[in-house]
């Protein structure tokens, strides 16, 4: 049976939400191509135009929970009209909180994201499956831009790997910190950080360079008590 509706007052706090409401039983609801409108223009202003939660609630005049509740309801499909082709991989996997995470294969080549799924941790059983599926596709890697995840570099073992620049310069500081207090620190940041600026001859001579001029302060030993083996005096800059 048709159930006739008419348009609702404007409620002060949603006074741009048209709703309407169902005569026979009472019921309050809104137009749902409307609704499917709005949140496909709410992913696309997150997602394309990198507008923040806060950026949206204020555009749309609502609050930031009522915009994550819009995102979180859309469904993401994968990519159309992208044709299977040779392209160079960048896997990644990113979480929020501890037990939810996204892993993405995404195509540097093409700029856009080839398969995700959701994860509970980050395992390289998760990335091999990630490629056999695009592979099955008919997708074809000619390269991979890794982080430093161990392990991660044999899912790609049959074609070029390469460490993102970005997480070699990051270990780098994990060990050496942002302001060493060595002299050898300081040199070796200071090279790590001419990676994205450098080629890769020009970049191993350097770092050969550094190697022979620090040699005795890196192979520098310290004996300490309670250990039958002198340990190595300056280990962070070593292991950076």
């Amino acid at each position: 049976m048709y159930c006739g509706a008419n348009r609702t007052k404007k409620d002060g706090r949603q006074s741009s939400r048209q709703r309407y409401r169902c005569l026979s039983c009472g019921k309050r609801f809104q137009y749902q191509k409307r609704v499917k409108l709005l949140v496909g223009e709410l992913w696309h202003d997150y997602s394309v135009q990198k507008q923040t939660l806060a950026e949206l609630a204020k555009k749309h005049k609502r609050s930031h929970v009522w915009v994550r509740n819009c995102l979180d309801e859309h469904l993401v499909g994968l990519p159309d009209g992208l044709t299977p082709q040779p392209t160079i991989i960048v896997p990644d996997t990113t979480f929020w909180g501890r037990g939810y995470g996204v892993m993405v294969f995404r195509s540097w080549t093409l700029r856009r994201n080839l398969w995700w799924s959701e994860v509970a941790s980050e395992r390289v059983a998760n990335y091999h499956y990630g490629r056999k599926i695009l592979e099955s596709k008919g997708w074809i890697f000619t390269a991979a831009v890794i982080d430093g995840r161990r392990g991660l570099a044999n899912v790609f073992k049959d074609i070029p790997v390469q460490m993102c620049q970005f997480h070699q310069v990051q270990t780098v500081t994990k060990y050496l910190t942002r302001r060493p207090k060595t002299e050898a620190g300081k040199e070796l940041r200071a090279l790590a950080l001419t990676i994205k600026k450098t080629d890769e001859k020009t970049f191993i001579k350097a770092l050969s360079n550094y190697e022979k001029k620090w040699k005795h302060f890196l192979e520098e030993k310290t004996i300490m008590l309670g250990l039958k083996r002198p340990q190595y005096t300056h280990k962070n800059v070593r292991s950076a």
